[in-house]
């Protein structure tokens, strides 16, 4: 039976949803059969994670120059929030990708406004979910794409599984993963050829995958 490892999604505003999508896939995967392997890490940061104060978030429209001060913050939270908003400008963005705390870099790279040469520094992130971000963030250049679809992390290919924008050459490359799950994903993605849909329509791996997810 194939083991697939999951990585863990971190809490945000709009994830909570993605958080409670993996604690279920582990556990349907479990009852089915399929070897679920969790990162201790991963673990810990789903027991950790408990939504961000409201006095960290930020609401209203906010001056560059405010943001800037926010973004020196000692409380990480408020750090978190800077590197989230759509209305961080990128040099600030630029500067919290190299955050000491992984929830901020990780904001960073998700966020849309963040430049591409920050982006190409957290594809060589340490943390596997910082570059899962930057596989997912619709505005990650083919060149790190094609990068992170090589990554030794089963996370980071995810993510440019997921991406939208992920050009149908590296798709093709990630059609072939060893992770069941990976191909799936890409035989979700809108830009994936026909030619490789159809293979992965008779792939077996990919088929367990669309059964349990079916049985939901």
């Amino acid at each position: 039976m194939e083991q697939i490892a999951f990585c863990s999604f971190t809490q945000r505003p709009k994830e909570v949803i993605m958080k409670l999508f993996t604690l279920l896939s582990v556990l349907v995967l479990t009852l089915s059969g399929i070897s679920v392997s969790v990162h201790a890490e991963d673990a810990s940061r789903i027991a950790i994670l408990e939504p961000l104060p409201s006095a960290a978030r930020i609401t209203a429209p906010i001056s560059p120059t405010s943001l800037a001060v926010m973004a020196e913050d000692a409380e990480w939270e408020v750090r978190y929030r800077v590197a989230s908003s759509s209305r961080t400008p990128p040099a600030i963005l630029a500067t919290l990708a190299e955050d000491v705390v992984w929830r901020v870099r990780e904001a960073v790279a998700g966020n849309s406004m963040t430049p591409s040469e920050a982006l190409a520094r957290l594809a060589e992130d340490a943390d596997g979910y910082v570059r899962f971000r930057v596989g997912r963030n619709p505005n990650t250049p083919p060149a790190i794409l094609a990068t992170l679809a090589e990554d030794a992390d089963m996370g980071a290919r995810h993510g440019v599984a997921l991406n939208p924008n992920t050009p149908p050459a590296i798709l093709a490359t990630l059609a072939e993963d060893a992770k069941a799950y990976v191909r799936y994903v890409v035989s979700r993605n809108p830009n994936t050829p026909l030619a490789i849909l159809a293979t992965l329509a008779e792939d077996a791996g990919v088929q367990d995958v669309q059964a349990w997810l079916d049985s939901l």
